[in-house]
């Protein structure tokens, strides 16, 4: 299996922490959406922890999942690992107080395409 979309389902931080467990050891994933799910910032740090061991995961799709500016900063820390594409739209990112956060996002992403704010 190479995509996994559990779009909507309700997942909470909990169920993200269980998700990215099996996400660290897996080599074949290469796209995951979880968007429109409870995730928020907790949920993003165990996503984003994962992303530090796994390779083969090009495209995070975590958009309206209650992300604001901390979950942003924690992806920014980890510079997005191997992702192409990172989907955050419709999240908590829209303060002026998060521009600061952003603009450090798209520093770290640099010139790629693939960053969905």
């Amino acid at each position: 299996m190479t995509t996994l979309d559990l779009t909507g389902n309700l997942f909470s931080a909990v169920g993200t922490s269980h998700l990215a467990e099996a996400l660290a050891a897996n080599t074949t994933l290469t796209k995951l959406d979880i968007g429109s799910n409870l995730i928020g910032n907790v949920g993003i740090g165990h996503l984003a922890e994962a992303l530090r061991s796994n390779t083969t995961l090009a495209f995070l799709g975590v958009g309206y999942s209650g992300i604001g500016a901390v979950g942003a900063q924690v992806l920014d820390a980890l510079s997005v690992g191997s992702l192409d594409a990172l989907d955050l739209q419709l999240n908590h990112l829209t303060l002026d107080s998060d521009r600061a956060t952003l603009d450090l996002l798209r520093q770290a992403w640099g010139d790629r395409p693939g960053l969905y704010l």
